[in-house]
């Protein structure tokens, strides 16, 4: 009697084969993984850097707003606040007098997150926005101008507020914000 020989297994060439379709699914999922991942992070410091600067424009546009007397810096006052600051301002309302805005340096020697307020009345530095909700998020580039106005012997004017957030660890991802807060007299 003659056994039928039947070959149980797989051949080498069905096991290469089955091999070259698991990586190709493999690497397949990685790729698509990745993509949701970048586009998860985009959402994250597009909705995070909203958020920021919805609060700093709304922080610095309370305080700015009820502001009375804007003035710019002397010579001297300039020497003693820094360089860069052009005005101060005072705000009855909150118990301001001659403040002015500023991001301290941070200690990498780049620019920090937070933006501070020092007031001459009380000398405690107020820091106006923390960014520690969004350790990722850095803002720069922070410049406020004012424009004064004086019709018919009514004292106005508006403040042109720039500056950028950037995420700290992908430098590709910035947003330019500027705003405008009209004093309420204007």
């Amino acid at each position: 009697m003659k056994k039928s020989r039947r070959n149980s297994g797989f051949s080498l060439i069905e096991l290469l084969c089955a091999l070259l379709i698991l990586v190709i699914l493999v690497i397949g999922i990685g790729v698509s993984m990745d993509a949701g991942v970048g586009i998860y992070r985009d959402a994250t410091f597009e909705a995070e850097s909203a958020t920021l600067a919805g609060i700093l424009n709304t922080s610095l546009g309370d305080i700015l707003r009820y502001s009375i007397d804007v003035r710019e810096t002397t010579p001297e006052e300039k020497v003693e606040y820094g360089s860069n600051v052009e005005f101060v301002f005072t705000s009855m309302d909150y118990g301001i007098q001659d403040a002015y805005f500023y991001i301290p340096p941070h200690m990498s020697g780049g620019t920090m997150g937070p933006v501070q307020m020092k007031n001459m009345r009380n000398p405690a530095v107020v820091e106006l926005v923390n960014t520690g909700a969004y350790p990722d998020l850095v803002v720069s580039n922070f410049e406020i101008e004012y424009s004064p106005r004086e019709d018919a012997g009514v004292k106005g004017g508006y403040f042109e507020i720039s500056y950028l957030i950037s995420s700290e660890t992908d430098a590709a991802k910035t947003r330019s914000v500027e705003t405008i807060v009209r004093l309420m007299n204007d």
